[in-house]
């Protein structure tokens, strides 16, 4: 069976995403203490990143509707919280353009404080939902292990059954040549009888007509 799942790949791109969400939220952090010149340099440098983390968003969904929907809720859950970290750092990233000056860069600081506490809640929610669904993994595993087991098991007594019915079928061939030599035996038998009842008569009849000749 191979490794590569929807749900391994979901974890590897989800992995990723969050690095790249990590990287974009660090660079903001320093853009938010800089002047307008720095913001608007960060602005540039953050496109590409936010680009890029939104083509990791768009793949991780796909490896979503692949995943069982019996163990889909919290990839599911991880998914949105990784989509709301992102809306958030794009929000950020467009404060980086529209804002200047010393009020708007106080503005900016106080959005990014408030943007920044937002994401740490959100990361928080998803190391909650990681740990959940690894929990839900492990539960998954056990279960595939158990049911793949009791199919193991099962497969062998099929087998010990198929095998008690192929003696049985060589039983019956055995039983059935056995009756049929029995038959054989039994009209061979009365054969015999009747043919050393005849020899018997035969001798009677030649034993009479002797003695009839010699009294005569």
């Amino acid at each position: 069976m191979s490794d590569i799942t929807p749900a391994s790949n979901f974890s590897q791109y989800a992995e990723d995403l969050s690095l790249s969400i990590d990287e974009i939220t660090n660079k903001l952090d320093e853009a938010a203490q800089g002047d307008d010149n720095v913001r608007m340099t960060a602005h540039r440098s953050l496109t590409p990143l936010l680009e890029d983390a939104a083509d990791l968003l768009a793949q991780l969904h796909l490896e979503l509707q692949g995943i069982p929907n019996s163990v889909r809720p919290p990839y599911s859950t991880q998914y949105k919280a990784l989509e709301k970290n992102l809306e958030g750092l794009k929000k950020r990233v467009l404060t980086l353009k529209t804002s200047s000056g010393g009020a708007n860069k106080g503005n900016f600081k106080s959005y990014g404080e408030d943007q920044r506490s937002q994401l740490l809640a959100g990361n928080q929610t998803l190391h909650q939902s990681s740990n959940r669904l690894t929990s839900s993994i492990g539960v998954a595993l056990d279960t595939e292990a158990q049911g793949a087991e009791i199919l193991t098991n099962l497969r062998g007594q099929r087998e010990q059954i198929e095998h008690a019915r192929e003696m049985l079928d060589t039983s019956d061939q055995h039983i059935n040549r056995a009756g049929g030599t029995i038959t054989r035996m039994i009209r061979q038998m009365y054969k015999q009888r009747v043919i050393y009842a005849l020899l018997a008569l035969v001798l009677v009849v030649v034993i009479v007509l002797v003695l009839y000749f010699k009294l005569r």
